[in-house]
């Protein structure tokens, strides 16, 4: 670690320990950060206490919720600190409202269509009112103090949506400062963002300022999304600017995916925002399908490691219990945060197969299966039948951190059952932000000694910065045989790679599909948004049609709104496309596509549109395009509107020819 790394990383355990208020910086400068999102129950407490937890977050109604100063204390003894999570925007739930609320109907909160923001899961009074903001920091104020917490985690302090913050208050300041007329304004104008976004700062730091009067060792932490400008364009949380004026001890970012390179990426975001000036601490789930196995829970804490934080919370408390993973926290716990810092990341996710093809694009799946009988790490690896000519590919499109030039691949590799003619091939694409794509094939030699061998390659690039994606693929042939593949590796380092080791290829020719095949069933697929799991992007090219339980795990369904959301796939090389076949979601018409387009590009860079039209409001009609043939390898779906605007677009199935 170089000097100015070294101080950094000092300045950052300083701040933790501020966080914390633990006794012995020494005891944590070297242990990650534990920090659970749970209820507080004795139970609940005996667990966290055992497995290395030293911050429990638990979500309470402010408002009409009694003290627990008996559990906080409990927390204590075990050397706990609690932080209440308060959705401070929540004036009450459903048709329920605060007294506060209920005696002052003149402070409701108003959307653009003049309606109030009193019912259902959105009850809110405005934060343009002085005497709204002052009740709430004297109730918050005392609410912490009463139960002794150690602070706050400030969670939903925000609006409902751009569409709301037009009470009479906040529309006639806005007036009067700007000469504007909001309802004239699109609700995402940026002035008219920032100027409501401005109430929910104030308030912030008059709580800040109420909760340090009274004990300067009380910590405001801000539960909220990694991206500080998305959560300024739908919701109006500036949390960047609580932070830039000093109202903020800390950030805990929900981030909340699979794809624990997402994960990456959105670390990175709000690192970049925060500057080292507060710890940030990301908050993962094992909670809603996500890393709800023991090794993808590892996989996500080590990475929010190794991109920059000293710490990780885990949502939620129930699902660490249903899933029994307290024993997974406490070995994390145990973890030396320095040595995984120091460890290269793998990008490859689910890279030792355990969970069977996740993640892993097959396409037809002839001749690829996961097998229980060989494996060098786990309990599985990924077993070839070489006569076939399988092949198996993952893209890598997320969390690059800058300043590598070289990306080291490796795999373990079982040939004691293959063709010692066998022909086996680790392939890599390599495509640049400006459409540039290297593709390099590189022979693996087949080991006549049986066991697992290590194969090792490194392979020189423009620079980690400058990349779009890599697709990281296996590829086997021979007469006979088999051969086992595991623990698939890849890294980026700034070793030297020998440029004249593996040939690189930019070839423009055109494959031919020989046997009429749809090309994009099996492929490798991304998009804008999903819903949730089970409604991810590869459902629409895996040939299932079926209509269980809304089409989860057979359709591809975007996140709100129905506007411009894309799917895209990539195609294992450049064919002359001609037909299109479209297959509308499974759910009700609030998740279907209405208006689309289908563009292709042969760099993922350079797109053109080759259709558009409108699908068909049911999950039983196919709409099919015919195009003059066009080389395509990335073609883009876009749901350009939906049936209901305000849900989402989805599709069941697409076919290319």
């Amino acid at each position: 670690m170089n000097n100015r790394n070294s101080f950094q990383y000092v300045v950052l355990v300083l701040y933790i320990c501020l966080f914390i208020s633990a006794a012995h910086a020494s005891e944590i400068s070297n242990k990650p950060i534990i920090c659970l999102y749970s209820g507080m129950d004795e139970t609940t407490l005996q667990n966290a206490r055992q497995s290395g937890v030293s911050i429990v977050m638990v979500s309470i109604t402010w408002y009409d919720s009694p003290p627990l100063k008996s559990n906080v204390d409990l927390a204590h003894k075990y050397g706990i600190k609690i932080y209440p999570s308060l959705a401070t925007a929540f004036d009450g739930y459903e048709d329920k409202q605060s007294n506060f609320a209920k005696a002052h109907p003149e402070y409701w909160e108003k959307r653009k269509d003049g309606s109030l923001v009193d019912d259902g899961l959105q009850v809110n009074l405005s934060w343009g009112y002085p005497e709204v903001r002052a009740y709430k920091v004297k109730a918050l104020t005392e609410f912490i103090t009463k139960s002794g917490f150690d602070g706050i985690l400030l969670d939903y302090t925000r609006y409902f949506g751009n569409q709301t913050g037009y009470s009479d208050i906040i529309v006639e300041e806005f007036k009067k400062k700007y000469n504007r007329d909001p309802f004239t304004l699109a609700t995402d104008d940026p002035q008219w963002l920032d100027f409501r976004a401005a109430y929910v700062t104030q308030f912030v730091g008059e709580l800040s300022k109420s909760l340090k009067a009274i004990n300067n060792n009380l910590k405001v932490l801000a539960c909220v999304g990694p991206d500080p400008n998305e959560c300024l364009y739908n919701s109006m949380n500036n949390w960047k600017d609580w932070l830039d004026k000093g109202y903020i001890d800390g950030v805990v970012t929900m981030i909340y995916e699979r794809d624990t390179n997402n994960t990456i990426k959105k670390i990175a975001i709000t690192n970049r925002a925060i500057a080292g000036r507060v710890p940030h601490i990301p908050m993962i789930a094992c909670w809603g399908g996500n890393l709800d196995t023991p090794d993808m829970l590892k996989e996500g804490s080590r990475k929010c490691l190794q991109a920059g934080c000293s710490g990780v919370a885990y949502y939620r408390g129930d699902a660490i219990n249903e899933l029994k993973m307290w024993p997974v926290i406490k070995d994390i716990a145990a973890w030396d945060v320095q040595q995984v810092k120091n460890t290269p990341i793998n990008y490859v996710l689910n890279s030792e197969f355990e969970s069977d093809f996740e993640n892993w694009a097959t396409g037809l799946a002839k001749g690829t299966e996961i097998s229980a009988a060989e494996f060098h790490d786990g309990k599985k690896s990924l077993k070839l039948a070489l006569s076939v000519q399988p092949s198996i590919r993952q893209i890598i499109d997320s969390g690059f951190l800058p300043g590598y030039k070289t990306v080291h691949l490796s795999a373990w590799l079982n040939s004691a059952a293959a063709d010692k003619n066998s022909q086996l091939f680790m392939e890599l694409t390599v495509n640049y932000k400006n459409g540039d794509e290297d593709s390099y094939r590189m022979p693996v030699a087949i080991a006549e000694q049986p066991g697992w061998k290590q194969w090792n390659a490194d392979v020189a690039i423009k620079g980690s910065d400058n990349l779009n994606f890599i697709i990281v693929g296996i590829t086997g042939k021979a007469e006979t045989g088999e051969l086992y593949v595991d623990s698939i590796n890849l890294n980026m380092a700034n070793t030297k790679a020998d440029p004249n080791q593996f040939k690189c290829s930019q070839s423009s020719s055109i494959a031919k599909n020989e046997n009429n095949i749809n090309l994009a069933r099996g492929q490798l697929v991304r998009g804008s948004s999903f819903w949730e799991n089970g409604f991810q992007y590869e459902y629409a090219v895996d040939a299932n049609l079926s209509n269980d339980n809304g089409g989860k795990g057979a359709s591809w369904i975007s996140q709100r709104p129905a506007k411009d959301q894309w799917t895209k796939i990539y195609l294992s090389q450049t064919f002359d496309i001609s037909k299109i076949r479209m297959l509308n979601s499974s759910l009700q018409y609030c998740y279907r596509t209405k208006n689309y387009k289908v563009e292709v590009s042969t760099n993922d860079l350079d797109y053109h549109i080759v259709a558009t039209g409108t699908l068909p409001n049911d999950d039983s009609t196919w709409t099919e395009v015919k195009i003059e043939p066009t080389a395509a390898k990335y073609i883009r779906f876009t749901g350009l509107t939906g049936y209901h605007p305000d849900y989402a677009v989805g599709l069941k199935e697409i076919e290319i020819y």
